[in-house]
């Protein structure tokens, strides 16, 4: 986005020239015990967001995070993660309920549709436990 010439063409009628979403996960905002190298690599990318957020917003380039709780997809399954453990995860969990897929790409679009001009650095939770 940096490359781009700075014409109307590459600014949307909210003077924004792009977006970036990380998804780091709900460990990047929190200490999971047994985890610390994952937790490490999750905070790492939730500092690198509000980091490039500063340092991109004078080329209007916003950057952002959505953080979600577990999902179930097919790399937890893979790694261990049972119909039970998310059951078990769903009773931890503030709103009782895991987030899907579907979900976490539905708040990034959101985001990305909204257009939340003066969003910059945010780290958008999903289901802390």
């Amino acid at each position: 986005m940096l490359t781009q010439e700075p014409i109307s063409i590459f600014t949307d009628d909210r003077g924004v020239r792009g977006s970036i979403v990380n998804t780091p996960s709900v460990s990047g905002t929190s200490a999971l015990p047994d985890l610390s190298a994952y937790n490490s690599s999750k905070h790492a990318v939730v500092i690198m967001t509000r980091v490039d957020a500063r340092h991109f917003a004078p080329e209007r380039i916003r950057v952002n995070s959505v953080c979600p709780g577990y999902v179930p997809t097919p790399m937890m399954t893979s790694a261990g993660f049972s119909e039970e453990r998310f059951n078990l995860i769903k009773t931890l969990s503030s709103m009782q309920r895991i987030a899907y897929p579907e979900q976490v790409a539905e708040t990034v679009y959101s985001y990305l549709v909204a257009g939340r001009r003066l969003s910059l650095g945010l780290i958008w939770l999903w289901m802390r436990v």
